[in-house]
């Protein structure tokens, strides 16, 4: 999906999980303007190695939470 068919869509936030060490990838979702929210490290491995991985977001809305039903 892409951001703007998630707007479309009524989407309030993307999430993209990205290898750490993915400098271009992790770049490529900044130019678009997802930012780095967080770092898990060593979740997986490949090839031998730790892999950290790079959470980023994008919000898509800017609007008030649902109200909460009162009790």
């Amino acid at each position: 999906m892409t951001i703007d068919a998630a707007r479309e869509a009524g989407k309030h936030v993307l999430v993209a999980a990205i290898d750490g060490s993915n400098e271009g990838s992790i770049a490529l979702h900044e130019k678009y303007g997802f930012q780095r929210v967080g770092l898990l490290p060593q979740v997986g491995t490949k090839n031998g190695r730790w892999l950290d991985m790079m959470l980023m977001q994008i919000m898509l809305t800017v609007e008030q939470p649902p109200a909460q039903p009162r009790a």
